[in-house]
């Protein structure tokens, strides 16, 4: 993994975890939070480059398809 997103995604996900999960919470019943949130993550991690500077609207995005499924 490249360094620069080792040192970049955790600081992402600290500081967005609350939120998405908050939005998630909204969507889906309570068991299947903690998978939405994983799924959402996994996502952001595995596509890094498309994240946009500001992370916190795709990262919505990306749980509201992962909550419709």
């Amino acid at each position: 993994m490249d360094s620069m997103i080792e040192e970049q995604f955790p600081a992402m996900y600290r500081c967005h975890r609350v939120a998405v999960e908050r939005y998630v919470l909204r969507r889906v019943q309570a068991e299947d939070v903690g998978d939405v949130l994983a799924e959402v993550f996994l996502t952001a991690l595995r596509q890094y480059e498309q994240v946009p500077a500001d992370p916190l609207p795709w990262l919505y995005g990306v749980a509201r398809r992962g909550a419709g499924q």
